[in-house]
């Protein structure tokens, strides 16, 4: 027999017959008990679900807490800097949390630049003059030397000679140069040599047994003299720089002079780093760097903290039935709220609200007094930072308890999970039983039926019989006195 909870009408708006009717009535008399354990198994799955929550919840919050709670990882939070620039064409500059607060004047005289060097201007379509063979030539930048090999078949022009040339070095991971075919003109070629890196170690110079750069004017002459190097001209090789020295970087900073081999600066001073834009015009006015404490940074480092413990207080907060049944959640909830306006600091703040950080009404904390925030972490950001260690410390200790594999959230989600098992077992039970039940009343009332229907059908027979005999009767005269 199929199972009588799907029979067409149980549990529906209608019920087709009086079977149907009679179990569905049977079934809410005697289902009660079953609706009980499915009510007492929703309360136990929300509360299982809020416990979850808050423990992700406080899961977040003790890793805020780990980072504050570690002087030597939190102090860097409290001593973001900031730095501006009166002129950002000139100069750009960062600066981390180590740089030291300060006003400086700058003055950039000249970048530093990647030195190049040309060829004799060519005529692209005449012969080359390289014979066939494979020849060879070191480039020497910043003392490591590449050897550069290119295969001629001795029929090469100008440009095509060039261009092989060109095509052997860029070949070359390891030589610090890239190398360009350029037509100058539309019948003119040239080879150009740009080193990768800026500054003057990376000048290029070359030793050419081959003489395949001689053959295009490029011979070691042009930089016998490092300071007076022959630069080129419109038809003729040399360099773009005839000092070395110039393809260092100059800045003055404060009236002190120094040279840098990048545009990007970092070990002048500590925590800085300058990213040096253009050259100066004498006439130009210095440029003004102020490095300062940057309060809105700090306070976007600790905000992570404040956002973990207002989490979990709203989540305390958000169910107060679970909490009425459960002390030690109420117990934390309290904690927490005291710790928050406690003389928790043992250095020279005490308190949270002493560095501008106040409680709203629901109980979650807020920087919203910025100017008293500055001032602390501008005058003393050693002292915040350990305000707020000695108040991760005293949070952690409170919540600490409750995380965890081990933690009471963990041990509370068990044993719910336990009792739904239970429950479930017992839902089961019972519904096997009142199907049971029903059955024995489908089988009861379909025996009654058929016992009713055979009455019927034996009535009818009577009914039947009688009928006939009466007319039988009638017909034959029976009775007739006459």
């Amino acid at each position: 027999m199929a199972n009588l909870f799907t029979l067409p009408g149980i549990g529906g708006s209608e019920s087709t017959t009086p079977l149907e009717q009679l179990l569905e009535a049977y079934r809410k008399s005697r289902s009660q008990p079953i609706d009980t354990l499915r009510n007492e198994r929703t309360q136990l799955q929300q509360r299982s679900t809020f416990y979850s929550t808050l423990l992700s919840d406080l899961n977040g919050l003790s890793s805020q807490l780990a980072v504050f709670s570690d002087t030597n990882t939190s102090i860097s939070k409290f001593q973001a800097k900031a730095v501006t620039v009166s002129d950002a064409s000139v100069i750009t500059a960062s600066a981390t949390s180590s740089a030291s607060v300060g006003f400086y004047t700058i003055r950039v005289n000249r970048l530093a630049s990647a030195d190049f060097l040309v060829s004799d201007q060519k005529t692209a379509a005449d012969a080359s003059g390289y014979s066939a063979g494979t020849k060879s030539f070191d480039l020497i930048v910043n003392g490591s030397s590449t050897t550069i090999s290119v295969t001629f078949d001795g029929t090469e022009t100008f440009e095509q000679a060039i261009q092989k040339i060109a095509d052997a070095i860029n070949a070359s991971s390891d030589v610090g140069v890239t190398a360009a075919a350029v037509k100058d003109t539309s019948s003119t070629v040239r080879l150009t040599l740009t080193a990768k890196e800026t500054g003057q170690s990376n000048a290029i110079t070359f030793t050419d047994p081959d003489g395949v750069l001689a053959n295009l004017g490029m011979t070691t002459s042009l930089f016998a003299d490092p300071a007076n190097r022959t630069t080129f001209t419109s038809s003729a090789a040399g360099y773009g720089i005839a000092d070395t020295a110039d393809l260092n970087a100059e800045f003055e900073l404060n009236g002190i002079t120094i040279v840098r081999e990048a545009n990007t600066v970092n070990d002048v001073l500590s925590g800085v780093t300058l990213t040096l834009k253009k050259a100066q015009d004498p006439g130009d006015p210095d440029v003004t760097m102020n490095v300062s404490v940057n309060a809105e940074g700090v306070k976007n480092n600790v905000q992570p903290l404040l956002d973990a413990y207002n989490n979990v207080l709203k989540k305390l907060e958000s169910n107060d039935s679970i909490l009425q049944s459960d002390f030690a959640l109420r117990v934390l909830k309290t904690d927490l709220r005291t710790l928050a306006s406690s003389a928790v600091g043992t250095g020279t703040y005490k308190y949270l609200r002493d560095v501008g950080i106040t409680i709203n009404d629901d109980g979650t904390l807020a920087i919203s007094d910025m100017d008293t925030f500055e001032t602390a972490v501008s005058t003393n950001a050693a002292a915040v930072a350990q305000l707020f260690e000695d108040f991760a410390q005293a949070v952690d200790a409170k919540v600490s308890s409750f995380v965890g594999d081990s933690g009471l959230l963990t041990a509370r989600k068990e044993s719910i999970s336990s009792q739904i098992e239970n429950i479930n077992e017992r839902i089961d039970t019972l519904e096997e039983r009142l199907n049971d039940e029903l059955q024995n009343v489908a089988d009861q009332y379909t025996s009654m039926l058929n016992l009713y229907i055979q009455a019927q059908q034996q009535l009818q027979l009577l009914s039947s019989f009688s009928f006939g005999l009466a007319n039988f009767n009638l017909n034959s005269g029976v009775g007739n006195l006459s």
